[in-house]
């Protein structure tokens, strides 16, 4: 049989490795919530937590595991009264195939719980012992655990569905409906039909924060995507409903700790 030379591109490619670690967490414990640019994933060792993602709810048992891509919101808490005893590492990440992985859930093999652990045994060699190789193997064990998953074509497990739930997940497509309208907590609540109280009462138990904080939130995100979009701050205040200018670059330091024009000349200067 004649041999021949398939060029081989890379599907997945871990860059750098942000942090890694081991914990168990009281059956009280609760995470409020954040968005980061980085990738990380959440392994389920022990317990039951509950996770928000986005628009999503799920409770996850020992041997699953969760994605958040970068700029998702997510937030966890102890479920059912147990101690939770969790893997977390985070990482940047490229790659062609890894947009549907954010915010989605698979249950996790032998192979895989393998390549999560030694992962993080490399991650804590390398922190420990200023090892560059280990850091070589652990991008190289996260690369084999999301190509592994990708490889089985599979959709991840289903989130939460209960009246909660879906009512949740109308007030997060509402929000991102109305990106552009600059809308009251009041106005919100009318278009999911819901009474303010109870949309409020709602929201904040999957995420721990106000609806108002998460709707400016995503008009922040928003406000981004058309700075890189090299939109002026005059624009990008009219398109998004500002009052004015000088409301948007204060809206926009609040939720970033700088201006838009600063943001501006670190997206130039990359």
């Amino acid at each position: 049989m004649k041999g021949y030379v398939y060029k081989i591109s890379k599907i997945v490619q871990v860059d750098s490795i942000k942090s890694g670690f081991e914990d168990i967490f009281d059956n009280n414990f609760r995470f409020d919530g954040e968005r980061h640019e980085a990738w990380e994933f959440l392994y389920v060792l022990g317990g039951c937590i509950g996770v928000s993602v986005e628009d999503s709810v799920y409770e996850l048992n020992p041997g699953s595991l969760i994605f958040y891509a970068p700029g998702q919101f997510h937030s966890i808490w102890a479920a059912h009264g147990t101690k939770i005893h969790l893997i977390i590492m985070s990482f940047s990440l490229h790659g062609e195939d890894i947009t549907d992985l954010g915010g989605k859930v698979f249950e996790v093999g032998t192979k895989e719980d393998g390549l999560i652990h030694s992962a993080l045994e490399a991650h804590i060699q390398a922190y420990h012992q200023k090892d560059a190789f280990a850091n070589h193997i652990v991008a190289l064990k996260i690369e084999e655990l999301i190509l592994t998953i990708l490889s089985r074509k599979s959709s991840g497990v289903l989130g939460m569905d209960t009246s909660q739930t879906n009512s949740y997940k109308t007030i997060i497509r509402i929000m991102n409906d109305h990106l552009y309208d600059n809308l009251s907590a009041s106005e919100i609540a009318s278009y999911c039909n819901l009474s303010l109280p109870n949309m409020k009462k709602i929201f904040r138990k999957f995420t721990r924060r106000g609806v108002i904080q998460y709707y400016r939130g995503l008009r922040m995100l928003k406000a981004k995507e058309l700075i890189k979009q090299g939109k002026s701050m005059a624009e990008v205040s009219d398109i998004l409903h500002f009052s004015s200018q000088h409301y948007l670059t204060e809206s926009f330091k609040r939720q970033y700790h700088m201006t838009p024009s600063e943001y501006k000349k670190i997206i130039l200067s990359d």
